[in-house]
């Protein structure tokens, strides 16, 4: 069953509504928070010129709401809107024993039962809605409050007991860090998932705008079988990968005659690897992997590809007949960016940093046939370690201008949005060097790109890297052929939308 959105509007005045009748236009149903309004608003108005399924919602302070009144007022309120021919009113579980026995619901009016609590604890939230559940309703709605990345797993919880009983259900915990479980309610079949217009008309925190869910996530092309995919590193706030996957496989279902293995993508922003993967594995279907667990996801892969193996990095997983298989699309990457530049390269390359890009363009190199590497770092001991790991030479700052380095890769994330001012200390370098690449795609030109490009130097940027390696990953995730002009022409798309006025 495709996802349904539900506009939902806490509107301080009647005239909010009837000024802005469009706000609904391209939405399913409509919620209408009564909590300011009361008794003021003309429901049968109200029917009149909503020509969809409405909701009548009051909802009180300690569920979260702003409604001041009494249980006896909120009755004679719903009766209204169940006599003016509303499609649903909402009840709180709490007072539903004094405020059921005022309304006489027809067969028009469904019941929506929910609940809002500060809680997250599962085993606390599974034993309340058990019991929430013994309460007759047409729709249960249960709110939980989400603290962690974790407490997004509690709704497949809730929801799997939600069937067994064979009812109908709104589940999602809310906050900031439940956003997800409001995505993965809306895939696990939740009846239709509240939206906003905006971030600053929100009902409730954490709740998905319109556009970023009928225009950024898609979720009403999803369904049940959408296989969750995301981003796994931390932090991961900066990243723009979920616009991309997500809008390119819009784009790509809808012109292609290829079948596409559907998902979903998401930031999962997890400091605590092993955690993570105990918690999450079993939902998963694929991973893109970025800092700081690029390395610490190998030793969980079934099967490692070439470019894993020779790099000891992996930065893409996916799930296939329940065995993970690992590749470095960053590693691909790399070579195809530096191919055309081969000749120049064979003259000696300086890789400063030492993470796990710098692994990556070693391994590259090196499947280019490049010999002449060097590392520099801002950690010696580190940058020691990597060059014994493949066999390299350190050089230390004192040493750099004693080297011929014609090449440089640029691997650290100095002069990453948001601190575009930062610059890696290389600018003595720049006079006697041919050939500069930054792997910092955001910004595309980095301050040390633009000084590489003054002191005449051929420069690559990040972005050209960063493209080609998702194209890999999209493709490994998708099925899906697609070419680099395609992506280019979504990524510009992207960059237009996020740009500021």
């Amino acid at each position: 069953m495709p996802c349904k959105y539900c506009l939902s509007l806490l509107p301080r005045s009647p005239e909010e509504i009837w000024n802005n009748p469009e706000l609904f236009r391209n939405a399913d149903l409509a919620e209408i928070r009564l909590d300011h309004l009361g008794n003021s608003l003309d429901l049968k108005k109200l029917r009149q010129l909503l020509k969809l399924p409405v909701i009548i919602t009051i909802r009180s302070r300690q569920e979260g709401g702003e409604w001041p009144g009494s249980q006896q007022e909120k009755s004679v309120i719903l009766q209204k809107a169940i006599e003016a021919g509303m499609d649903y009113v909402d009840v709180e579980w709490a007072e539903a024993d004094q405020v059921l026995p005022g309304l006489h619901l027809t067969p028009r009016t469904r019941l929506i039962l929910s609940h809002h609590t500060t809680r997250h604890e599962p085993g606390f939230l599974l034993d309340t809605f058990q019991q929430m559940l013994q309460q007759p309703a047409d729709i249960y709605k249960f709110i939980y409050t989400a603290r962690s990345l974790d407490d997004n797993l509690t709704v497949y919880r809730l929801i799997e007991m939600a069937r067994q009983k064979g009812v109908c259900f709104l589940i999602h915990g809310m906050g900031k860090e439940g956003q997800l479980s409001r995505i993965i309610g809306a895939l696990q079949g939740n009846e239709f998932t509240y939206l906003s217009q905006s971030t600053s008309s929100q009902t409730a925190e954490g709740q998905l705008t319109h556009d970023m869910a009928r225009n950024l996530y898609f979720l009403h092309e999803k369904s049940h079988s959408t296989r969750l995919i995301g981003l796994l590193g931390y932090p991961v706030e900066q990243s723009s990968g979920w616009l991309l996957h997500n809008r390119l496989l819009h784009q790509k279902r809808e012109g292609s005659a290829q079948t596409a293995n559907d998902f979903i993508y998401v930031n999962f922003s997890a400091a605590d690897f092993d955690n993570f993967w105990k918690n999450w594995e079993s939902r998963l279907s694929g991973l893109s992997i970025t800092l700081p667990h690029k390395q610490k996801i190998i030793g969980r892969l079934d099967f490692h590809a070439k470019s894993v193996q020779a790099s000891g990095v992996c930065n893409t997983a996916i799930k296939r007949n329940g065995k993970w298989w690992g590749f470095n699309t960053d590693l691909m990457a790399i070579n195809e960016v530096l191919q055309p530049h081969q000749n120049l390269l064979q003259e000696g390359v300086l890789i400063f940093g030492t993470g796990a890009t710098s692994r990556s363009s070693i391994a590259a190199l090196q499947e280019l046939g490049v010999h002449r590497i060097f590392i520099a770092s801002r950690d010696e001991n580190r940058g020691l370690q990597l060059a014994e790991d493949f066999h390299l030479h350190y050089l230390p700052e004192s040493e750099w201008l004693k080297q011929p380095v014609p090449a440089i890769i640029q691997t650290t994330p100095l002069g990453m949005y948001p601190a575009v001012d930062e610059m890696p200390p290389l600018s003595a370098l720049l006079p006697r060097t041919k050939l500069v690449f930054d792997v910092v795609y955001n910004p595309a030109f980095t301050r040390l790109l633009q000084s590489a490009r003054q002191a005449g130097c051929q420069v690559i940027s990040g972005e050209e890297m960063y493209l080609r390696q998702a194209r890999q990953q999209f493709e490994i995730f998708s099925g899906l052929t697609v070419s680099l002009d395609e992506l280019r022409e979504v990524w510009k798309e992207i960059l237009a939308v996020a740009a500021p006025n």
